[in-house]
């Protein structure tokens, strides 16, 4: 399965309204006046070297997904939904070459931000709001893995119950994996979907 195959599946869902600005300080291109060409014997002028992009990307979405908790008083199944926001800086060293859906989710190939969210709800026999958390996250594009995989790192806090704790998330394209240990209830272990809208501010470098 490529990673091409994959941006087809997802990217209706990803990048349905998914706008990408390009802002208007972008540099046409590289080249040192000061320097010969590489081949004197062209008539023709030297084309200037691509400058390549930064990014600056926002998304927002929810999740769904389901697990358990470790702790004494909380090891029962339980689901739980929320939502969550991020923000990414990245840079490539290449243009990417259109706006199409298909070929953004292909830039930039690796970013590093933050996320912001809330687990509205969890269910376990019983609602309740969960925690709230920030996190450090850095995540890359491979067609190894055949799309996006990355870590996030954080800390939780849940206000209803005055508890705290570390918090790790990795994924996989839509798919995450997080533990949570919150100081005086235990460790949680959850799996699910997440989706997320994009918006995209692209400059050269």
């Amino acid at each position: 399965m490529s990673a091409r195959f994959l941006a087809g599946v997802v990217a209706p869902v990803l990048c349905a309204g998914c706008p990408i600005v390009h802002l208007e300080h972008n540099a046409p291109g590289n080249i040192v006046v000061q320097q010969p060409p590489d081949d004197l014997r062209e008539t023709e002028p030297q084309p200037p070297d691509d400058p390549g992009e930064r990014y600056i990307l926002l998304a927002a979405g929810g999740f769904a997904g389901g697990g358990g908790g470790l702790g004494d008083d909380d090891n029962t199944a339980m689901g739980a939904f929320g939502l969550e926001s991020s923000l990414f800086f990245a840079s490539a060293a290449t243009s990417h070459p259109d706006d199409d859906p298909l070929i953004f989710l292909a830039h930039p190939r690796g970013a590093i931000g933050f996320n912001l969210g809330w687990t509205l709800l969890e269910i376990d026999g019983s609602e309740r709001l969960g925690p709230g958390y920030l996190e450090l996250q850095v995540h890359r594009l491979t067609s190894l893995l055949c799309g996006a995989v990355g870590a996030a790192a954080g800390y939780a806090w849940n206000p209803r119950e005055q508890s705290h704790g570390p918090q790790v998330t990795i994924f996989w394209n839509m798919l995450y994996f997080r533990m949570t240990h919150l100081f005086g209830r235990g460790t949680d272990l959850l799996g699910g979907l997440v989706i997320k809208w994009r918006m995209a501010w692209v400059w050269s470098q």
